[in-house]
């Protein structure tokens, strides 16, 4: 007789915070705090009454709360076979920026603040004992391009040369 497979969460998992924030020409920011709590079934996307998000223009805040709740289900789904997903999340505190905060970003922090949830439930699910990640490029199989060795320059060997040095540029090999 098989034993029914766990719930998610399988306690109440509190004060889940992530902030995704990525600088360059098109940065990302958001910054949010969200509890896992066990439900009947199903799930539960709730906003705590009366939070108030220092942003301008606050039309935006339901878009960025909705892809919240989109990035948080969307990574829970692919995991239906290993446990029942049956959680309320509540978002309690929230951060955005005039420059930089958008549906996307919301949504990837969503994804991995549902993921922190998830490797504190299930810890079995988190790190491998060599120390990567599951779902990494390294635990992927991604190519992890060799640091120079430390003596390179005291060697005479250029970093910046191809044909010297074990360090591939960004574009490819050659």
């Amino acid at each position: 007789m098989t034993s029914p497979p766990p719930r998610f969460p399988p306690y109440p998992i509190r004060g889940v915070r992530m902030r995704h924030q990525k600088q360059n020409c098109a940065p990302h920011f958001a910054e949010i705090e969200v509890d896992f709590e066990p439900a009947a079934e199903g799930f539960v996307f709730e906003v705590t009454p009366g939070l108030t998000v220092n942003y301008e223009p606050a039309e935006d805040l339901p878009r960025f709360f909705s892809a919240v709740a989109q990035g948080i289900e969307e990574q829970l789904s692919p995991r239906g076979h290993e446990a029942v997903i049956a959680t309320r999340v509540v978002l309690r505190d929230c951060r955005a920026e005039t420059f930089g905060s958008h549906e996307l970003a919301f949504r990837i922090a969503g994804c991995v603040a549902a993921r922190t949830a998830w490797e504190r439930a299930f810890p079995a699910a988190g790190p491998t004992t060599d120390g990567v990640r599951r779902g990494s490029s390294r635990a992927r199989g991604a190519d992890v391009l060799p640091l120079p060795h430390p003596d390179a320059r005291a060697a005479g060997v250029s970093s910046t040369d191809p044909a010297q040095s074990d360090v591939r540029g960004r574009r490819g090999r050659r």
